[in-house]
């Protein structure tokens, strides 16, 4: 018995499994002050299981990966202690977050057979299934009812149902649109990988779309159709067919391509046109008055109005930036820094960190340094992912590639890759770890 429960603790996958529940657990507000302690518990055992593992399997951590973003860790630390009388506790936290993520979930796979790996994947993948598909259960029903709750709370707006023409469902929109994305592509995983349950996945995969497009997340959808161009050309099509086929046989592909794409793109307008028919309006209401247009200050020819605020704070970023160029100011200060070069709606904003685009907040956060060596990590990572594309034909891990570029891209306009313990940042190491694992085996 204590030698099972001893191996249970040794795996860093239970962690990361834990960890991943208690965050899908918690994605509703009030859900996640109640599960804050159980989520920051896990946290230290994580640590310590990073801590014992340095110790006890040094070799786990020695390829470039996880050499490059141990650097980047380190530089964090650094730049917690410099400007150590600014929420020195947060900044610390916030490392350790990354240093969890990116040094022990990153190498989870380590020393692991192909039947144990797969076993876990399988776990993360269903748990990626299950929890989105409630969720959106509960989205939809309260869009066919069209329910709308909105509550105050020092000054805070928690918003439920719908909310300016936006499907929140439980949590904040744009979430909900990455954890739709983070469900198709568990979906389509499970689909080509074990090929069983497919009507089941076909439907959260249908509702998943729908419940994206109505949540109006921009970055989300962009992100889907980029991962979906990747899913055409690299797994439905396949660059082996491409290579090997004739010249009308690759036109023909392109136009298969460009066609789905196209339909793609145009189907969030039908969506809006069509939703209205299966909600329950009150008798005050008609069909003609229910609207999705998306609700925002928009302006003519102003850049900020339409980037809902983000132009402001990346501004800021860079001021800050221009501040402390070399080791950034980490970021739990980005706030203390930058509030005075935005406005008062932005500077609450601001806090924690949020600038709205993770490679701004690497620069403003970790200064120059950081920034250049996150960036070697991303640019490793991205080599590892053509090559898997281009040279091996294990179509697995070509959707694998799309789920990390979409899960990159959502983060050109967010901020929950790296640096938080949030649904993103944890689906983002596993499915790094088990890329990173599958393609050194086909090497």
């Amino acid at each position: 018995m204590f030698a099972k429960v001893k191996s249970i603790l040794e795996n860093p996958f239970w962690v990361l499994y834990v960890v991943l529940f208690l965050i899908y657990a918690s994605a509703e507000k009030h859900a996640a002050i109640v599960l804050s302690i159980p989520r920051k518990a896990m946290l230290i055992v994580a640590c310590c299981i990073l801590l014992y593992k340095v110790i006890t399997v040094p070799k786990m951590f020695m390829n470039k990966h996880t050499v490059i973003f141990a650097v980047f860790v380190c530089l964090n630390f650094i730049t917690a202690l410099i400007h150590r009388q600014y929420n020195l506790f947060d900044n610390v936290s916030s490392t350790l977050y990354i240093a969890v993520g990116g040094l022990l979930f990153l190498n989870q796979t380590y020393g692991k057979t192909r039947q144990q790996v797969d076993r876990e994947m399988l776990h993360i993948l269903k748990l990626n299934i299950y929890f989105p598909l409630l969720y959106a259960v509960i989205a939809v029903g309260m869009l066919i009812f069209n329910v709308s709750i909105i509550l105050e709370e020092n000054g805070a707006i928690s918003a439920y149902g719908l909310y300016e023409n936006r499907l929140w469902g439980l949590y904040n929109a744009n979430r909900a649109g990455a954890i739709c994305f983070i469900s198709i592509m568990a979906s389509l995983y499970l689909i080509w990988k074990y090929g069983r349950k497919k009507k089941f996945l076909y439907f959260n995969i249908g509702l998943q779309m729908f419940y994206l497009i109505m949540t109006q997340s921009r970055g989300s959808w962009i992100a889907f159709l980029g991962a979906a161009f990747l899913l055409i050309v690299f797994v439905f099509i396949g660059i082996d067919r491409m290579k090997t086929s004739s010249f009308k046989g690759r036109v023909r592909y392109l136009g298969i391509t460009i066609g789905v794409m196209a339909i793609l793109i145009l189907m969030p307008k039908a969506i809006y046109k069509i939703t209205p028919m299966i909600m329950v309006s009150s008798e005050e209401e008609t069909e003609e008055e229910i609207s999705f247009e998306r609700i925002e200050n928009f302006e003519e020819g102003n850049l900020e109005s339409v980037s809902n605020g983000r132009v402001e704070l990346w501004k800021a970023g860079l001021e800050v930036w221009k501040q402390h160029p070399i080791l950034g100011v980490g970021m739990n200060n980005v706030h203390e820094y930058g509030q005075y070069f935005v406005s008062e709606k932005r500077a609450i904003t601001m806090k924690g960190g949020l600038l709205h685009n993770l490679f701004l907040t690497a620069l403003v956060s970790s200064g120059v340094v950081g920034f250049l060596v996150l960036m070697l990590f991303f640019v490793q990572l991205a080599v590892r992912c053509v090559k898997a594309c281009f040279f091996q034909s294990d179509q697995c891990n070509n959707i694998l590639c799309a789920w990390i570029a979409g899960l990159i891209a959502i983060n050109l306009v967010e901020n929950n890759l790296i640096y938080w313990n949030c649904i993103q940042a944890m689906v983002f190491w596993f499915v790094c770890s088990y890329f990173l694992y599958d393609t050194k085996k086909e090497k």
